[in-house]
C-alpha cells in the first residue's frame, strides 16, 4: 500500500523521550555522575592518606544507563496507520461495479517495549498529515485494530471526543496511550478477567475519537471501572465535561460489522 498520504516516520529526529529528560535531571543533580574536578597538588610535608580507588569511567557508565534504562511495559505494542480502501466486485458490468468497503492497514512498529520507543513514535508522527477516516493506533501484539481480529470479535470501545482546538485532542491521545500502554488501565479491569487490546486516534473536523478497545464488550462491570480510570487519570483540563462527550459501544452494535468481519484488510509495512 502506498503511504504518499502519511509519511514514514523519521527516527533521525530527535525524541523528547521521558527518558531522555530524566537522563539530564540526573547528571545536573547527581554529583557522582559530574566530571570529576582536577586534583590540586599537595606540596605540604605532612602526610596525606592515599587516594581511593576509583572505578573506571566505562564501569561508572553503565551504573548509569542500567539506572536510566526505561522499564519494559508489561506488553509489547503495535503501532499501525489505516485508511479507508475500496476493492471492486466483479460484476458482468465492469463499469458500474459496486465498491466494498475494506481497511488498508500499514505497520508502523512493532517493537514498542518502553516508554522511550513509544515517544521515538509519538514525537515523530506527523499528526497533522493524519486525515479524516484514518486513524493511528497502538495495539497489542498480536492484535490488529480491526472488528474482524478474533481477539476483537466480542470487544467494545470506549470512544472519548476531543476537541482539536489548544491542542487538547493530542494531549488527550498523548495521556491515555501512557495509561493504557504503561498498565494503569489493565490493572484497573484486570479483576474482571477483561483486557485492553488497543487504542486508536481518528481526526475528524474539529475534533478527534480516541478509542479505547476492551476484550469483553458486555462485561458491565469492567466498562465502568476503566471508564472511572481514564477519567481519573486524565489531566483535568481534558476530562469530559458531560456524558456526551464519551461513550461505550460494542463492536457488533455498528451498523456494517456483520460484513465487515466477512472482509479481509490489505497490510503493508513501513
Amino acid at each position: 500500500m502506498s503511504m504518499s498520504s502519511f509519511p514514514a516516520l523519521d527516527e533521525t529526529v530527535p525524541s523528547r523521550s521521558r527518558s531522555a529528560t530524566l537522563e539530564s535531571l540526573s547528571r545536573s543533580r547527581n554529583p557522582s555522575v559530574s566530571r570529576a574536578a582536577p586534583q590540586q597538588q599537595v606540596t605540604s610535608d605532612v602526610p596525606t592518606r592515599p587516594p581511593m580507588p576509583r572505578r573506571s569511567s566505562s564501569a561508572m557508565h553503565r551504573e548509569v544507563l542500567t539506572r536510566l534504562r526505561p522499564m519494559p511495559f508489561q506488553y509489547i505494542w503495535c503501532a499501525w496507520h489505516s485508511k479507508p480502501s475500496v476493492s471492486p466486485v466483479s460484476t458482468p458490468n465492469e463499469d458500474t461495479a459496486p465498491a466494498s468497503p475494506t481497511y488498508a492497514l500499514t505497520l508502523l512498529s512493532q517493537e514498542v517495549k518502553d516508554v522511550a520507543a513509544f515517544y521515538r513514535i509519538f514525537n515523530n508522527t506527523p499528526w497533522s498529515s493524519v486525515k479524516a477516516k484514518e486513524s493511528v493506533h497502538f495495539f497489542r501484539t498480536g492484535v490488529k485494530p480491526l472488528w474482524e481480529d478474533p481477539q476483537n470479535l466480542d470487544g467494545g470501545c470506549w470512544v472519548f471526543k476531543v476537541r482539536k482546538e489548544d491542542g487538547k485532542a493530542q494531549r488527550a491521545w498523548e495521556e491515555c496511550c501512557v495509561l493504557a500502554l504503561g498498565g494503569q488501565l489493565q490493572s484497573a479491569i484486570a479483576d474482571e478477567h477483561d483486557h485492553i487490546l488497543g487504542l486508536s486516534y481518528s481526526p475528524r473536523l474539529y475534533q478527534a475519537h480516541i478509542s479505547i478497545w476492551t476484550q469483553s464488550g458486555a462485561n458491565k462491570q469492567s466498562i465502568a471501572k476503566l471508564e472511572q480510570a481514564v477519567i481519573d487519570g486524565l489531566s483535568e483540563d481534558l476530562r469530559p465535561k458531560s456524558s456526551m462527550e464519551y461513550y461505550y459501544k460494542m463492536h457488533r452494535e455498528h451498523e456494517g460489522f456483520e460484513e465487515a468481519v466477512g472482509l479481509k484488510s490489505t497490510e503493508t509495512q513501513a
